[in-house]
């Protein structure tokens, strides 16, 4: 789960979704998809541009995402 309780959502604190992000999770779960959601903060979590990523922690250099698209 990315999010850290309703509080720290409230307050805009980012810190567990993007440790969630940059821990190369297989799957990231979230109750706020849109920062409407949130209250006014601003939180929301969506990952940048593609969908499919190469594994930020143990990717080999020559990882490349081809897209499906």
């Amino acid at each position: 789960m990315t999010d850290g309780g309703p509080q720290a959502v409230r307050a805009g604190d980012t810190k567990r979704r993007d440790q969630a992000i940059a821990s190369g999770a297989q799957i990231l779960s979230t109750d706020y998809p849109f920062d409407w959601k949130a209250e006014g903060s601003g939180y929301s979590v969506t990952l940048a541009g593609e969908k499919v990523r190469c594994n930020p922690v143990n990717a080999p250099k020559s990882c490349v995402v081809k897209s499906p698209y």
